[in-house]
């Protein structure tokens, strides 16, 4: 009614699943600093290892607008798995704006998705820095 239009171009995808892509730039940021205080980072599919924690993330939003603000907003829970316990919770917002060619195409969605990348990329960083306190390592 406010003149406001939503535009999905059928033709730009994503080449994987997000939520496996979200996943796995989770798990590489978090690896390294993790091993480093002896936490190994498996993924959830992983039925042979019994995980000591489990880390719960919900992606809220992540969307870049024609104005060039990219915008990522996300949750995280820390449990215990063991005694099933919420040890550590909290949210992240990370935005950035970005330079758009003048004509939407191509380079436009190249231009936005490469932001997203970075900043999902950030958000591994930060879950690295909470979670290297929040998760002493287990014998």
């Amino acid at each position: 009614a406010d003149g406001a239009v939503l535009d999905v171009p059928q033709f730009n995808m994503w080449g994987e699943p997000l939520d496996e892509g979200v996943a796995r730039v989770v798990r590489q940021r978090l690896s390294a600093p993790l091993l480093a205080r002896g936490v190994t980072v498996l993924p959830s599919q992983d039925a042979h290892i019994a995980p000591a924690y489990s880390l719960v993330v919900d992606i809220v939003r992540l969307e870049g607008n024609l104005a060039g603000k990219v915008s990522l907003e996300a949750r995280w829970t820390l449990v215990d798995a063991a005694a099933s316990r919420v040890m550590a919770r909290g949210s992240w917002t990370g935005e950035e704006s970005v330079q758009l060619p003048a004509a939407i195409g191509p380079e436009t969605f190249k231009t936005v998705v490469a932001a997203e990348s970075r900043l999902l990329q950030g958000y591994g960083d930060y879950l690295a820095e909470r979670l290297c306190s929040a998760a002493p390592a287990k014998p």
